[in-house]
Order: structure tokens, then C-alpha cells, then sequence
């Protein structure tokens, strides 16, 4: 045998003794965030045990996370090709979600019927005459997925098969009425020419669009209270920041696919944080989830304020809380009586992003 046939035999020899080395030295090696690891349970047959060691070996393979995370760089950065079912890739470095019924919120192939408008129409002025009882105001808004704002980052066959939305559905249903109703999407396409407005490795906006509907939202809210909700916006910084998206990380790309995210901050908020306790730092999202947050203001002249979200606002909340005297923020997408009877603010904000409109119709949104 040739020398050089032998250094490429005991490179390749090599090669596969290092990741058995990495099972039995460095076993965390093998942990792949959300991809959970088989245990090894012994057979009760003999005929049992290749498949189960093969499944247990699997997910403990020795430098499994560097491997799972160089194939998923390879695909997304060379190829152009989404490394997993959850994402799919678009033009330019782009990544769109490819859950929550996206194909058919994207293409309009689930359209509502004429009686899912109504059904609508229905609920959400149910909540507006309940809210009225005290004497408060109701506002929806919508916030589009990113697909919609940058539809030329989407694969020409999918944007061939586009047409009439939910959304767009909906905002013509509620054109009709008199509800309250804040539609986020042209002035987002608007802005997407001064500044890049959604993150391309994250399902949400950046800072720039964040700001853009903190601006929107006070705007409306003063015109329905008749009264100032004022956007210290002079008190707003936008300031660079590089993080992992949530896309990236479903892509197990956290820490080796990252963009700058250009995020809004307060340069001195006036607000103090009830609930959760501020002694207990920033929350994660699964704090957030969790529990009601609760912002107050030492000004008896700004309205109060109940706002039921999604994530959406955990880049939105932090400009707006020093608009209202107390701001409510809750997680869910149904009314919730209990904090509404305790509250009674002069302002419900409904703020739902346009995927959820494919999910369950919300027709009991404010018990009705």
C-alpha cells in the first residue's frame, strides 16, 4: 500500500473513531436544542438490540450539534434550501415560517365564507358594546406576517398563486362598519423603502417597524379618546443589536446564522413595572406568557389601557407604556373578564397577527 493510501486510510479511520470518542468523552457534544436524545433501554430479545442501539447512538453521536448545524448552514447558506419542515427559505438570505397555516394565509386558498365575516363582525362589536358599558373604547389591530410586507423575498411559485386574502377579507368587511380598526400592513410596505422593517432570520418586526406601530397605535388611540396619547419619541433610541431570530434557531442556527436587528429602546422610561415584580430583571418570553404585565405611569392625565397580544408587542411594550397611566398587558386572544371588570380601562387594544387569522375563528373573542 502507497503512503498516501494509507494517510487517507487512517484519515477515514480517523474520522469515524472521533465521533464515538465524542460519545464516550464529551457527551454533551451530541445535544441539539429542540431535538430531543433517545435513551438506551436494554432489549428484552437479542433481535431488539440493533434497532434500539441505533436509535439510542442516533442522538448521541459525538459532535452531533456541530454536524446538525454545519449540514443546516450548508443548506441555508450554499443551497438555498430550508434544513428543516418549519422554515423554507426565500430569495436574498430570507427564511419564512412554514407553520400556522402559512401556505394558505400567503396564497388566500382558505378564504372566509360570507358567514365568517359576519361571524366576525359579530364578535368583535360584542366586544366593543361590552367595553362601552363603562365608557371605554375598543381598537383592533392587525399585524401582518412578514410574507406579506416582503413579498418579493417569496419564491416565484408561491407568489404566482396569490390572491385574495383573510386579511384582505377582513379589512374590507371592516371598512363597512364602524369598528375601530388599525390595518398595519401599507404603511409597513411604505416604510420598507426608508428602512428594512422585519428581521429575515425572525418571524417579527425589527426596531424600525416596531417604532413605526407605536407610532400608528397612539395616533388611532387619541382620535377614539379624543384626547393626547403621547409617544415620547424623542425619549426613543434605535440601536444596533445582533441576535439569533427565532427562525434561525428552529434552523438549530443560533450562534452561527445572526443579522443585525436594529432594536427600539427608551433612553429613560418613566414607567415602573408592577407585575411581575421589576427585582425580578427582563423577563423571557416564557415569564411573559405566563403572567399579566403591568405598567403604570405617575401621570393622572394619560388614559389606561388593557392590551391583549401576542408576541408582536414584546418589541411594541416597551415604547408604549410610558403612553398610558396604567397599561395591562395580556397574553391571550380572547376577552378576559376578569381583568376587564377589574380594570375597566378607558382603551381595549386587540392586537393580533395575521396568521392567527387562520386559526380558530375567535368567535367567543369576547365571550359572546
Amino acid at each position: 500500500m502507497k503512503v498516501a493510501e494509507r494517510v487517507l486510510a487512517f484519515g477515514f479511520l480517523a474520522l469515524l473513531a472521533v465521533p464515538l470518542m465524542g460519545l464516550l468523552l464529551w457527551p454533551r457534544t451530541a445535544i441539539v436544542p429542540g431535538a430531543p436524545q433517545t435513551p438506551f433501554k436494554g432489549p428484552a430479545r437479542l433481535a431488539e438490540f440493533p434497532p434500539a442501539f441505533e436509535a439510542y447512538f442516533d442522538t448521541h453521536l459525538g459532535f452531533r450539534a456541530a454536524l446538525v448545524k454545519t449540514h443546516h448552514l450548508v443548506s441555508y447558506k450554499l443551497m438555498a434550501s430550508a434544513p428543516t419542515d418549519t422554515v423554507f427559505v426565500g430569495r436574498d438570505g430570507w427564511v419564512f415560517l412554514n407553520q400556522e397555516k402559512m401556505f394558505e394565509s400567503f396564497t388566500g386558498a382558505q378564504p372566509f365564507s360570507r358567514g365568517d365575516l359576519d361571524a366576525w363582525v359579530h364578535a368583535l362589536e360584542s366586544c366593543q358594546r361590552r367595553i362601552a358599558t363603562w365608557g371605554g373604547k375598543f381598537l383592533l389591530v392587525i399585524v401582518p406576517n412578514k410574507e406579506t410586507v416582503y413579498i418579493e423575498h417569496m419564491p416565484a411559485w408561491l407568489k404566482a398563486r396569490r390572491h385574495e386574502t383573510r386579511l384582505d377579507q377582513i379589512a374590507k368587511r371592516l371598512a363597512q362598519t364602524r369598528l375601530p380598526f388599525l390595518n398595519l400592513t401599507g404603511p409597513l410596505v411604505e416604510a420598507k423603502s426608508a428602512h428594512q422593517v422585519y428581521a429575515k432570520l425572525d418571524t417579527h418586526w425589527n426596531g424600525h417597524g416596531a417604532l413605526l406601530a407605536a407610532e400608528l397605535v397612539t395616533k388611532r388611540s387619541a382620535e377614539l379618546l379624543g384626547r393626547p396619547v403621547p409617544l415620547a419619541r424623542d425619549n426613543i433610541a434605535i440601536r444596533p443589536d445582533r441576535r439569533p431570530g427565532d427562525l434561525a434557531r428552529m434552523m438549530s442556527l443560533e450562534g452561527w446564522a445572526v443579522e443585525e436587528r436594529p432594536r427600539a429602546v427608551m433612553r429613560s422610561p418613566k414607567n415602573t413595572r408592577l407585575s411581575p415584580p421589576a427585582e425580578l430583571g427582563e423577563m423571557d418570553l416564557r415569564l411573559e406568557r405566563q403572567n399579566l404585565v403591568v405598567h403604570e405611569v405617575a401621570d393622572p392625565t394619560l388614559p389606561s389601557a388593557v392590551i391583549h397580544r401576542d408576541s408582536f408587542a414584546m418589541a411594541l411594550r416597551p415604547l408604549l407604556v410610558d403612553s398610558f397611566r396604567r397599561s395591562v398587558w395580556v397574553w391571550r386572544r380572547e376577552f378576559d373578564p376578569n381583568v376587564m371588570s377589574r380594570e375597566r380601562p378607558e382603551l381595549v387594544i386587540f392586537q393580533l397577527a395575521e396568521r392567527y387569522l387562520e386559526g380558530p375563528s375567535l368567535l367567543d373573542l369576547c365571550g359572546s
